[in-house]
């Protein structure tokens, strides 16, 4: 009996790597969802989806690379516990309000506090504290997105707990836009102009955009706990032993990005530290295009200490499902899917699927210089037995 069990659970697995397989992973008719805040190379809701359908998972899910919050909000869509992880607090930020369901009520009092975000921000704030706090703040704000920022920022201070992370996302979400910071995807300062009247504006919409959108895509979520965990992805030991039924996740691709450089002032305004976050950042381009930067060696160390956490902390027999892209360093092209495969089996864990997925060009949220016309990703399945 115990043999005819283990067969039977081998041929799950088999049918299970089967159909991960040879499902189509490139999702070219997916819609593109107006979000509530920016996030470039935004993991698209349908991979983390299809991987939990696909995988029959049926108990909490981990994500050490959570970004935006997509698998945790999947996750919790389908009843399962959910904890993420991420470096970034911005990241953070925004997965927490994704997950954060809607509830009655919460419509008035979202109007309330878009009311009173734009009259506080009219009336502007004190900017004497954050001009020695924030660097070169009269280079990036002209005086007009200081005050209004400042007066937010001010009254994010005082709103109650359970608005606190909602209504930081809608003033995250408007910095970049009141700044002269090109875009989301380029770090250079261009001549924009704003009035305070304007300004205002535009952080009271921006709780209004985060409201219609939370009422609209989250009223179906379970009553299933999410927890968002502000900390390195390469060290999971605060994370449960043994507890988890599956990990979906996409890493940073090393010499790809500059997540913390991008969300800089954000993280300036909302009192967060930047200069620690850039120096632990997994694959972020700087690290690589120094002389004597890092190499894909040292980005498969990095990758081991995530792998070393999730043996940890995965139930036995747990999916891994890993999404990741190739990179160029220093001229030379990076199979990354290939060197997350020799990371995983120093850890015991086996490939039992993998596939490539199509990206459309104009799906790739990355500016086209740092990923190198990114085309496809590696899609890839663990266990670890």
């Amino acid at each position: 009996m115990a043999n005819g069990n283990v067969q039977l659970r081998a041929r799950t697995r088999s049918q299970i790597a089967a159909d991960f397989r040879q499902s189509s992973w490139d999702f070219p008719a997916a819609r593109r969802v107006r979000e509530f805040h920016p996030y470039p190379a935004r993991f698209i809701s349908e991979i983390p989806a299809q991987a939990l359908d696909l995988l029959d998972v049926r108990g909490p899910v981990v994500d050490p690379f959570c970004g935006s919050g997509t698998t945790l909000a999947e996750a919790r869509r389908r009843g399962l516990p959910a904890v993420g992880v991420d470096l970034n607090p911005i990241a953070c930020l925004i997965s927490r309000v994704r997950t954060d369901k809607w509830c009655a009520g919460d419509a008035e009092r979202g109007l309330v506090h878009a009311h009173a975000l734009r009259e506080r921000a009219l009336g502007g704030g004190c900017t004497d504290d954050v001009a020695s706090e924030i660097p070169r703040l009269a280079y990036w704000f002209d005086e007009a997105a200081q005050a209004a920022l400042a007066g937010a920022v001010g009254y994010l201070r005082e709103v109650e707990p359970a608005w606190r992370d909602r209504i930081a996302a809608a003033i995250s979400s408007s910095i970049v836009r009141l700044s002269r910071q090109e875009s989301d995807t380029r770090y250079a300062a261009i001549t924009k102009q704003t009035t305070i009247d304007a300004a205002a504006a535009e952080l009271g919409q921006a709780l209004v955009r985060l409201c219609e959108w939370l009422a609209a895509n989250t009223g179906g979520y379970a009553d299933t706990p999410v927890e968002v965990r502000c900390q390195d992805a390469r060290d999971l030991s605060s994370l449960p032993a043994n507890h988890f039924a599956a990990a979906i996740f996409s890493p940073p691709y090393p010499n790809a990005y500059e997540y913390w450089l991008y969300h800089k002032y954000r993280m300036y305004w909302l009192g967060f530290d930047p200069i620690a976050v850039r120096a632990a950042e997994l694959g972020a381009r700087p690290h690589y295009c120094k002389r004597n930067g890092l190499t894909e060696d040292d980005f498969a160390s990095q990758m081991s200490d995530v792998f070393a956490g999730l043996a940890r902390c995965l139930k036995e027999n747990a999916p891994v499902a890993v999404v990741i892209g190739d990179s160029t360093i220093r001229g030379r092209c990076v199979d990354n899917g290939a060197l997350i495969e020799r990371v995983a089996a120093e850890h015991h864990f086996q490939v039992e699927a993998q596939t490539i997925r199509e990206i459309r060009a104009k799906r790739s949220s990355f500016n086209r210089a740092h990923s190198r016309g990114r085309a496809s990703e590696h899609v890839l399945l663990f266990r670890r037995d």
